[in-house]
């Protein structure tokens, strides 16, 4: 092991340790206080969620030429999503699990899990435009994986009338509105309290997983249903971005060695949380999408160090 990968993997391991102590304080708040999830999703979703949006699109500049980068990891996520919507549906005939690993397959911990550690290893400008390619995992939580989130419970008209009723995704066209076509800022006071609110993101999203976790009275792992989602986070995705980082350094030379870098990290995360949000909101197998996200993020405590120590 070189000094390098020792100083990355241990330097990680220290950075992403309170996360873990976060998860672990929702499993003792719904063992022992009886924190109900339920109430924590939907403030999350409709309260929370939506601010950390509308100040997100207000405050960021795009620049031309990273708007591809959103488009290509929503383009993946609704690939992936597909992909083991399909194989999973060939596994369980019936039921919703197809549809929490087909949204989970999408998706990723990039915001409550990622961006603490892509503070820790890039600098502000390689920060913002990771936010940037967020958004598009952002954009498919609230778009077409809310949909196929939704389908394990409802029909496809029931489903998008759900989707539509998604206030986050008003805040952000509201965001940009102000943003791109009247330049208007937020006062200091107001910034002050936005700033909390994304604070208050990190910690309630990664609380909830342990929240989820303490509902689980009979603790029994479905096997079938870990692998192939797991499968989908720490095997699929890493392929396909280190595919696209190829095309790229191959033929078209969009991107320099930093974005790649943050594109790989946006592949190393863990099972996002929202997996167990949405699966909590929906009643589709909440327990098992808590387990799994649980699982998938202790893996992760050695996974992603290790995979950044390696491909950085």
């Amino acid at each position: 092991m070189t000094p390098d990968f020792h100083a990355i993997f241990t330097g990680l391991c220290y950075k992403i340790a309170p996360l873990y102590i976060l998860i672990f304080l929702g499993i003792l708040a719904g063992k022992f206080l009886k924190v109900d999830r339920k109430s924590i999703a939907a403030l999350l979703f409709y309260i929370i969620v939506p601010i950390v949006f509308f100040d997100f699109a207000l405050h960021t500049k795009i620049h031309t030429s990273y708007l591809l980068l959103p488009i290509i990891f929503y383009i993946m996520s609704i690939t992936l999503s597909l992909i083991y919507l399909n194989i999973s549906k060939q596994v369980w005939r019936e039921g919703a699990r197809p549809n929490v690993i087909g949204f989970a397959a999408g998706t990723g911990n990039t915001g409550y899990f990622g961006l603490p550690v892509a503070l820790m290893l890039f600098d502000a400008q390689t920060v913002g435009i990771y936010m940037l390619m967020n958004l598009g995992f952002s954009l498919f939580d609230y778009t077409f994986g809310a949909y196929v989130m939704a389908r394990g419970k409802y029909t496809s008209r029931e489903a998008i009338i759900q989707v539509s009723k998604l206030p986050m995704i008003y805040a952000f066209i509201l965001g940009l509105f102000l943003n791109y076509l009247f330049g208007i800022e937020l006062p200091c006071e107001l910034r002050d309290v936005t700033d909390k609110m994304r604070s208050a993101y990190v910690v309630l999203g990664m609380m909830i997983i342990g929240l989820g976790i303490a509902s689980v009275h009979t603790f029994s792992l479905d096997l079938k249903f870990l692998s192939i989602l797991l499968s989908a986070k720490f095997i699929a995705a890493p392929i396909v971005v280190m595919l696209i980082i190829w095309i790229d350094k191959s033929a078209f030379h969009l991107f320099d060695p930093e974005i790649h870098k943050a594109m790989l990290l946006m592949s190393f995360v863990p099972p996002a949380a929202n997996t167990v949000i949405f699966a909590t909101l929906h009643n589709s197998h909440p327990e098992d999408a808590a387990t799994a996200v649980l699982i998938g993020t202790i893996i992760a405590l050695i996974y992603l160090p290790a995979a950044v120590a390696i491909f950085f």
